[in-house]
């Protein structure tokens, strides 16, 4: 394969990954964006291998302050959309244990 299709095909899987995340993100609630960012936050800062949701409240609401920061300033989807073309460990792993906290959640209100 030459460099030129190489390029090319590079192109066209970063543009398939764009028109991916844009439809994701058009579905994506502002409560999930906050809680996801919040939780990949807390990943990429962290080795402790505990769950978001096991840390302390104050330990939390300084991740969910800077998802905050994010949404207000309007930069949240543009972040968003680069992990999610980037196939983000720490995001997959956030949108993953967010998902699994809302299963537990229903579960015990059923």
């Amino acid at each position: 394969m030459n460099k030129n299709n190489k390029t090319h095909e590079i192109q066209v899987h970063f543009m398939e990954g764009l028109i991916m995340s844009e439809r994701l993100l058009k579905n994506m609630s502002k409560d999930f964006k906050f809680e996801v960012l919040a939780r990949y936050f807390y990943y990429i800062s962290t080795l402790n291998g505990f769950s978001f949701d096991d840390i302390g409240k104050e330990h939390r609401s300084f991740y969910y302050l800077i998802s905050f920061v994010y949404l207000e300033e309007g930069r949240a989807d543009n972040f968003l959309t680069s992990l999610i073309c980037r196939d983000d460990v720490f995001y997959n792993k956030s949108v993953d244990e967010y998902i699994s906290s809302v299963d537990h959640l229903w579960e015990a209100h059923e």
